[in-house]
């Protein structure tokens, strides 16, 4: 059943709505760069519907981080410093995404290590688990 967020259905979908404006809100504050042209237009149309939505579960705000549980065992934190880390548990995947939007990704058990080859990586996986275990 599809019908214009302004008329969703209360209180049934009100949450859902809010955390959809706060979100929205959130990105246009908060984005760097702005998507290229090249990449609106590749994207547009698209229409692989076998491609698994992820979706957020709960989400909090703590200590100056956006904390998102999303569905497949996937957390996302966003930082204030405009850095993420998605934790994948299923896969054992840790992606971290610099303040320049640049992505890497890394194993889970080697990023934890004190002696990675990433020590920011480290750091935010570290800080990541803090947040997480402040959440429960």
């Amino acid at each position: 059943v599809y019908s214009a967020i302004e008329r969703a259905p209360e209180p049934m979908l009100e949450k859902k709505r809010y955390l959809l404006e706060w979100m929205a809100r959130y990105l246009d504050e908060r984005t760097t760069r702005p998507v290229s042209v090249e990449t609106r237009r590749r994207n547009e149309g698209c229409t692989d519907y076998w491609v698994p939505m992820w979706f957020v579960r709960s989400w909090k705000s703590i200590d100056g981080a956006f904390v998102m549980r999303l569905n497949e065992r996937r957390v996302q934190v966003n930082f204030s410093d405009h850095t993420k880390v998605v934790l994948d548990a299923t896969a054992g995947v840790i992606t971290f995404i610099d303040e320049n939007a640049d992505i890497s990704a890394h194993l889970i058990s080697e990023a934890r290590r004190a002696n990675y080859r990433d020590p920011e990586v480290t750091k935010r996986v570290s800080m990541v688990s803090g947040l997480l275990a402040a959440r429960s």
